[in-house]
């Protein structure tokens, strides 16, 4: 397999999916019923509601420009542990 070029990798860096990107494919199945919640049966409104709330509130602020192929579980933890916006902490 031929190596990437230089030029390549950047094409590759700037179409890669966000954390933000992530959320919104998720937030769209969930609204159309192909999450499933316990039992198999779609997730209840109060859950939904409080999916929204965390993804609007908490991730997308905090790591939605990240791509995706960069994050990992030590990314995500220190991620996690940085101290919130007062525009943040306004909100929840």
């Amino acid at each position: 397999m031929p190596r990437a070029t230089t030029r390549q990798r950047s094409q590759l860096d700037l179409k890669a999916l966000t954390i933000k990107g992530l959320c919104d494919l998720y937030v769209g199945d969930l609204k159309a019923g192909l999450i499933l919640g316990k039992g198999g049966r779609p997730k209840k409104t109060s859950t939904s509601t409080v999916d929204f709330g965390r993804i609007e509130r908490r991730i997308v602020p905090l790591i939605g420009k990240r791509r995706v192929k960069d994050l990992t579980k030590c990314g995500y933890f220190r991620a996690s542990e940085i101290r919130l916006s007062p525009e943040i902490d306004a909100t929840l």
